[in-house]
């Protein structure tokens, strides 16, 4: 059996045609022969009447064997002169002795019947009609014989003729319908190529629409699924885009669970949190379900139920602080897991409770110290002048921190928000570190200190006042927590990409367990290095990174600190 469709289709073409041309042939050729024969029958049947009536005169049975020859000589038939009683009076072909009774004969039993009768075998016609006496008893059966040989060789001449002409005629139309279904093949061919590409991804690939109506209305329809399925690519492209994106930016862990417990979907964030790699977890169960029995338990418990479940979960040596899971079940039979790291919300609110606590301690204290003045000067201290002066200025200290405090609060809160504008300008930055030991010289003249700067005439683009604030607020600790005639050096140095700027005391150090918090609100390292708001520092990190600059801080305990922060230029 061929496997190509032209093959396929010129072979059925052949066996439909040999088949149908065989069928046809032989029906017309037997009812040709059936005209035939019928011809012969008629023209023997007149033949015999006239036979009849030649041999009707002289029908005498010792001329029988004389009359019969010469009536075969005329119809150029055998002929035979039988009795009424059966027997053969005379025979042109054999000795009529050696002919049995003709009664059993089905020609001669209809003639003696009938007055006429047909009897046709395959090489051989029999016509038989009646004699009668002038009475009309019967005087005997005259039977013509004709040979069908002529007649069947002149119809296999016409059956090898029909043969040939049919073998050529199905060569022919074999061959067209080849040729056709070739061509038709091939522009089926080009087709499926086309559908191939189409296939595997290229959606712009179009196919001809040519050959016959149907072909063209095929290949109109492929171009036509070939638009709709690439605007269909376009959509899934762009949906997958921005599922990608979503999944990509989100800070939740997305995990997506098949029916038998394999990661089907795991997002960057889930990696993140799991530890695992998408490209080694996919396709596997054993990676999430061993490593972390809590989340399996909500999983299963999800599918079991068919209820989504919300919950928080240990993912142990993952580093994760807090993590809620919620477990919804799809209605796929697959299972959607959110992993939400909660550790920045808690330490959110860690912060707030603890400035809370903090700002609440700040203020106790000044507020006590000024609710227990009020309360002598109530009592009658106000009577005495020198004791009510010195309540109303140790009064107006504590006024002077909380205003302070409160001040300093609130520049936090703005530089936090951003809402905090920079007035940027152009400054030798030697100029501004000078101008602040001036303003602070009554804290560290009274300390007989040093201080010195190392600044070339390196510039600056900053907001000059709170630049100023920053170093304020690091001399302002470095000479506070620097022993009288200690030194306190200014270091400013130019970088390729910015200016580092490094405040160096000889205070008491900081321990290495407190730097990496001395920049947080309110935070006091020890007792040494107790004193003030516990907000200076804070601002100075927050001014800093308002800049775009980045602050840090090295130390040893007993060896004095150094703060440092770097500006770009």
């Amino acid at each position: 059996m061929p496997k190509s469709l032209s093959g396929q289709w010129a072979l059925l073409t052949f066996l439909t045609l040999a088949f149908l041309l065989a069928l046809m042939g032989s029906w017309q050729l037997t009812q040709y022969r059936l005209l035939v024969v019928s011809r012969v029958e008629e023209d023997l049947t007149r033949q015999a009447h006239l036979a009849e009536q030649i041999v009707r005169a002289v029908f005498v049975e010792t001329q029988a064997q004389e009359l019969a020859l010469q009536v075969s000589a005329a119809t150029l038939a055998e002929v035979t002169l039988i009795s009424p009683d059966g027997r053969v009076l005379a025979d042109t072909r054999r000795a009529p002795h050696n002919l049995g009774n003709q009664l059993d004969r089905s020609e001669v039993a209809l003639a003696l019947e009938i007055g006429v009768g047909l009897s046709t075998h395959q090489d051989e016609v029999h016509a038989a009609v009646i004699s009668r006496h002038a009475d009309g008893s019967a005087r005997g059966v005259v039977r013509l014989s004709l040979s069908l040989n002529e007649v069947n060789a002149a119809l296999t001449r016409v059956r090898w003729q029909v043969t040939a002409w049919s073998i050529l005629v199905i060569l022919l139309v074999t061959v067209a319908t080849l040729a056709y279904a070739e061509n038709i093949s091939e522009l089926l061919h080009r087709m499926a190529e086309v559908a191939g590409r189409i296939a595997r991804g290229q959606t712009s690939q179009r196919a001809v629409a040519e050959g016959p109506t149907e072909t063209g209305e095929l290949a109109r329809s492929l171009n036509a699924m070939a638009d709709s399925l690439h605007l269909e690519l376009q959509h899934v492209q762009m949906s997958a885009e921005r599922l990608g994106v979503v999944l990509g930016s989100t800070r939740d862990g997305v995990i997506l669970i098949d029916k038998q417990e394999n990661i089907e979907l795991l997002n960057a964030a889930a990696e993140a949190m799991l530890g695992f790699r998408a490209a080694a977890a996919v396709g596997t169960r054993d990676t999430l379900l061993e490593r972390y029995p809590d989340l399996a338990a909500l999983l299963r418990q999800a599918r079991r139920e068919r209820i989504a479940i919300n919950r928080r979960v240990s993912l142990s040596g993952t580093g994760a602080g807090v993590i809620r899971a919620a477990v919804v079940p799809l209605v796929s039979g697959r299972i959607l897991i959110t992993l939400q790291d909660l550790t920045e919300v808690y330490r959110a609110v860690d912060i707030r409770r603890d400035f809370v606590a903090n700002v609440s301690h700040e203020l106790r204290t000044p507020l006590t110290a000024l609710a227990l003045m009020v309360e002598n000067l109530l009592r009658g201290a106000i009577d005495e002048r020198e004791v009510a002066m010195d309540f109303l200025r140790r009064m107006a200290g504590e006024i002077d921190r909380l205003t302070k405090m409160v001040l300093e609060l609130l520049l936090l809160s703005r530089l936090e928000n951003e809402r905090e504008q920079l007035i940027k300008s152009d400054f030798p930055v030697s100029e501004l570190i000078v101008e602040v030991i001036e303003d602070l010289r009554g804290l560290w003249g009274n300390k007989e200190q040093r201080l010195a700067h190392v600044a070339g005439p390196t510039f600056i683009h900053a907001d000059r006042a709170k630049l100023k604030q920053v170093f304020i607020n690091l001399l302002d600790n470095a000479i506070k927590f620097s022993p009288p005639g200690s030194s306190v050096t200014v270091e400013v140095q130019e970088l390729a990409a910015g200016v580092r700027v490094a405040v160096k005391d000889q205070g008491p150090g900081i321990p290495v367990e407190h730097l990496p918090r001395v920049y947080e609100r309110f935070f006091k390292g020890s007792a040494a290095r107790g004193g003030g708001t516990g907000l200076g520092l804070a601002i100075v990190k927050h001014i800093i990174e308002a800049h775009g600059g980045s602050v840090a801080v090295e130390s040893k305990t007993g060896r004095g600190a150094t703060f440092v922060f770097v500006l770009p230029l």
